[in-house]
């Protein structure tokens, strides 16, 4: 019989089976870890953290936790233990959505005036240092990533929603490629 865990967010390991589902209170967070079998889910580990966290990634072993605009790379041990590869914090913006893709970050963000970024971060470095960046004509609500492609969806300037391609082949220079409405 499994146990009940409160639970806002949810990712998925597939590389290591492994469901995360992550609970805020006041003093940070509870990330209660599952093992997926084919037809089983068995409790593995709760975990306690102090960090700000609203939405969680989990990828090759690692699981990204991102607040309001701050985000915290873990490696996932053995035993099974957390441990912090990395932090970064991103001043005057707030992030929206975000893919960890092998080793690197994509994530979109808005300021406050609801002018959208894409900034691509190194997963290897224990800053998450920003590799490159490009503003956005949306507000950067939800992102996508396929082989060398952005895809960001949000709302324009004039109120449309739109979607925005960003062309992310050289991840030191993205490039808006092309916009249309949606």
């Amino acid at each position: 019989r499994m146990r009940r865990a409160p639970g806002s967010t949810l990712a998925f390991d597939s590389s290591t089976s492994t469901a995360y589902l992550m609970a805020s209170d006041e003093k940070g967070i509870t990330v209660n870890s599952y093992k997926i079998g084919e037809d089983t889910i068995k409790p593995s580990k709760t975990f306690q953290l102090t960090v700000p966290a609203r939405r969680a990634v989990a990828s090759g072993g690692r699981l990204l936790l991102a607040g309001l605009n701050e985000m915290n790379l873990y490696k996932v041990d053995e035993e099974p233990s957390l441990s912090l590869i990395g932090t970064r914090k991103i001043p005057n913006l707030a992030i929206r959505d975000f893919v960890l893709q092998g080793d690197m970050i994509f994530a979109s963000c808005v300021d406050d005036m609801l002018r959208g970024y894409l900034a691509i971060m190194s997963a290897a470095k224990d800053d998450l240092g920003v590799q490159g960046a490009c503003e956005l004509p949306l507000d950067a609500a939800s992102l996508a990533i396929s082989g060398k492609m952005a895809v960001v969806i949000g709302r324009g300037k004039s109120g449309k929603d739109m979607a925005a391609l960003v062309n992310i082949s050289s991840v030191a220079q993205p490039k808006v490629s092309e916009t249309f409405d949606i």
